[in-house]
């Protein structure tokens, strides 16, 4: 059908192309089809065109970016919503599928029972094609982690990208079984076994990219529960200038890892980007003449050049184990995924004792309560002292899109959002935020970036430490210091407009 032009009236969005179809006249069944009928009746909406890989659809109310998402799934397109006054929006939908949606609810919900989510009869429901379907959106939209999750009525997927989780849509419960089947036998785990967590591997191919896919479940009281992680192997790995650092942190970084020994330490909670950091700083580090050596659960990264060591703690090769032999194989720099113990946090401090420069991360909240953490674990403030030469604390923050950034400065300076998070506001500080597009999913974010606290071991904290100061004069000294901590780094990236107030309250929970 050719397209014709749409009343200007009826376009909200400037993306939106010049031509799309008269909604007084009936649609192509192709374009009518681009979307499961379940979809349609469930949500109110329906689709208009199809412009390459972008679907345009009508709507008499602004989608949310949960909706957005789902549809996209369901589409495999770019959806474009297109705002439609309601008597336009229920004329169109009689012509189109002979029902309003809002006058015959019964005819709704028997729709809804004859298909599932996607619009396929039970029938012919196949759960290798659902999981390969999910597989290829999360890795094409760079999503880390896929949750399997049954509830008490319904089997819910969510994804989470860029650090946030959302839903992408809800299964009836009775495909529950099948999929977490299916996502068994892939990571070779035992199918019988529904009463004890299993830890599994996926690997993946999808065009040209081999990626792998971690896999944990969990037996709950609704059901068995399936978390995957995404360790997509084509990304490239990101160098020390490129995480998000400030230059004059680069260099002191840069400063520490060019030491013979000594342990750097890079701390922050579960998905904070600690292990993106070590690794950059491998690469960094990583040269003919230097023998490296790194010990992980799992290994996450494959880089040429580096003797990279997973633990297996079923088999005894725990991480102490590990370096020990490690201490044997000639080594210049040790990597350690994490110290979790008190033994792995003594051979890390030996090892850069006896010339070896070590690299870990720890699980706190800021570099100071680092000191204290090891310290907890039991060990000596002068051994500390001696061999301590940096530590970092980072938060992963979501970027705005580039795409649909805008500066609401004088729009928000008298806000409510504004106010309760006691955001001051000067003439050189702009307020952006993303106004949500297509190429964010409507989310207004698009990737992420790190901010970070610096704490350079110095004299002047050697003789604190040992002097047995409390936190608070610790956390003094960085003030006296001008040492900048996440919450100052991340003011600093939201007013040049890189994240938002919102994305660093977020994280840190700061107050102004």
């Amino acid at each position: 059908m050719k397209p014709v032009k749409l009343s200007r009236t009826s376009q909200t969005d400037q993306n939106l192309p010049e031509y799309l179809p008269d909604l007084s006249q009936r649609l192509d069944d192709t374009i009518l089809s681009s979307l499961p009928h379940s979809l349609i009746y469930k949500h109110d909406l329906f689709p208009v065109y199809k412009e390459g890989d972008k679907l345009y659809i009508a709507i008499c109310r602004i989608p949310s970016v949960t909706l957005i998402q789902e549809l996209s799934f369901a589409s495999g397109c770019m959806v474009l919503p297109v705002l439609i006054p309601e008597n336009e929006f229920r004329k169109a939908m009689m012509l189109n599928y002979g029902i309003g949606v809002q006058h015959d609810p019964t005819y709704s919900n028997t729709l809804r029972q004859k298909s599932d989510s996607f619009g396929h009869p039970a029938s012919i429901y196949s759960a290798v094609k659902e999981i390969d379907r999910i597989l290829d959106y999360a890795i094409a939209n760079k999503v880390s982690d896929i949750h399997f999750e049954p509830l008490n009525d319904q089997f819910r997927v969510r994804i989470r990208r860029d650090g946030f989780l959302s839903t992408l849509y809800s299964l009836p419960m009775q495909k529950h079984q099948q999929i977490i089947s299916r996502l068994k036998v892939m990571a070779r785990l035992d199918i019988a076994e529904k009463r004890s967590p299993q830890d599994g591997n996926i690997q993946y191919a999808t065009g040209e990219n081999a990626v792998d896919i971690r896999v944990s479940s969990l037996p709950t009281d609704t059901g068995e529960k399936m978390v995957l992680r995404i360790l997509d192997k084509s990304e490239k790995l990101l160098s020390l200038d490129h995480l998000g650092f400030e230059e004059g942190q680069i260099e002191q970084i840069k400063q520490v890892l060019e030491s013979p020994h000594g342990l750097f330490i890079v701390t922050g909670p579960t998905g904070s980007g600690k292990t993106t950091t070590l690794y950059s700083a491998l690469a960094h580090l990583n040269r003919e003449d230097i023998n490296i050596l790194t010990v992980e659960d799992p290994v996450e990264y494959k880089m040429d050049g580096i003797t990279q060591v997973r633990v297996r703690p079923e088999l005894g090769f725990t991480f102490a184990k590990a370096l020990r032999t490690f201490l044997r194989q000639d080594p210049d720099i040790i990597m350690i995924g994490e110290i979790r113990d008190r033994e792995t946090a003594a051979i890390a401090i030996r090892a850069a004792l006896t010339g070896h420069l070590v690299l870990s991360t720890l699980h706190t909240n800021d570099s100071v309560t680092t000191i204290f953490r090891l310290l907890d674990m039991g060990i000596e403030p002068f051994l500390l002292c001696s061999t301590l030469r940096m530590i970092i604390a980072q938060r992963l923050v979501r970027k705005i899109c580039p795409s649909c950034i805008i500066n609401e400065e004088n729009r928000e300076k008298n806000s409510s959002r504004s106010r309760n998070l006691k955001f001051k506001e000067s003439t050189d500080r702009g307020r952006f935020r993303g106004k949500g597009c297509f190429e964010c999913n409507f989310s207004g974010y698009s990737g992420r970036t790190i901010i970070a606290e610096l704490l350079p071991w110095t004299d002047a904290l050697m003789d604190l430490t040992i002097s047995g100061a409390s936190l608070e004069d610790l956390r003094n000294y960085l003030m006296e210091q001008n040492i900048m901590n996440l919450t100052a780094h991340g003011k600093m990236k939201a007013y040049r407009g890189i994240t938002t107030i919102e994305e660093i309250h977020r994280e840190t929970g700061f107050t102004i």
